[in-house]
Parts: C-alpha cells; sequence; structure tokens
C-alpha cells in the first residue's frame, strides 16, 4: 500500500470498529481529537436507536397499562386518608397547586394522569389552613382527567 493509506478495517469485539493504520502516516494534531468526536457522535447515535426500540411497545401493552393504571386509581375513594392517597398519587409541582384541604394531585406512574381531591381536616385538628396531615379525609376526588405536568 501507499504511504498515507489506510490498509484495512477490522470488527473488533462488540461491534467497535478499528482501523489500522500505516506506521508511515502523516497524522495531523487534530486527527485523533477529530477521529474521537467522530466514534463519541456514531455511539451515541447507535445507543440512541437502540434505546429507541427498546422502549417501542405495541397498543395491546399500551392499553393493558392503562387498564392497570385506571384500575389502581380507582382504589382511592372518599373517605380514605391522605396518606392512601399518596401511595397512587403524588402532589401536583407548581405554585398554589394544593393547600390542606384542596389540591391537585398526579398519578406517580405518569404526570399527565391527575385528579383534583377535597379533604376535610383530620379528627381533632380543625383548623384549614397549617401544615397538610396524613390523617385528613378525603371528602371529594374527581374523575381522572389528563393534563400537562407542571415543573415542580
Amino acid at each position: 500500500m501507499a504511504n498515507g493509506s489506510i490498509r484495512g478495517a477490522s470488527l473488533g469485539l462488540r461491534g467497535k470498529l478499528f482501523f489500522r493504520i500505516s506506521s508511515d502516516f502523516a497524522l495531523s494534531s487534530d486527527f485523533g481529537a477529530d477521529m474521537k468526536r467522530v466514534m463519541i457522535f456514531v455511539c451515541s447515535l447507535i445507543a440512541w436507536t437502540w434505546a429507541a426500540d427498546a422502549s417501542k411497545c405495541t397498543p395491546a401493552e399500551r392499553t393493558g397499562w392503562l387498564a392497570n393504571s385506571l384500575k389502581e386509581i380507582e382504589t382511592i375513594q372518599v373517605g380514605m386518608t391522605r396518606q392512601e392517597l399518596l401511595r397512587v398519587f403524588r402532589p401536583d409541582g407548581g405554585f398554589f397547586s394544593s393547600t390542606r384541604l384542596k389540591g391537585v394531585y398526579v398519578y406517580r406512574d405518569s404526570p399527565y394522569i391527575k385528579v383534583d381531591v377535597e379533604f376535610t381536616a383530620a379528627e381533632g385538628k380543625a383548623s384549614s389552613s397549617g401544615p397538610e396531615d396524613v390523617k385528613d379525609v378525603i371528602s371529594s376526588i374527581s374523575r381522572p382527567y389528563i393534563a400537562q405536568p407542571h415543573p415542580d
């Protein structure tokens, strides 16, 4: 082979491509940095493609997840405590989304699924102000709905 040519390429372990470059090949000082950037880009692209393929699910799988989620959401009923609610939901982000006696809560498995909840103060704690209490009782809960998540 002539000076400055690539002698060949071979496929190494785990799909990494290694190039054997002639020892008399004149490399610029930036060649290694440029090659490193190209390899990082290619590896990132491959990883992103694999991740995208792995996360795809069938319509039946999505439907199954949604059905199971609704079953779990519907376990929360009027008369339960805030503590029981917090096993399935978490408070929605954003300013003023919650007070002690009223709030918006998001499903733990999807920030897009929400419910509006009203509480009655726990026994012996008649004040409607002050900190939330895990013993506050649900007096009203909306049907689940879909809305954009709020940043925390």
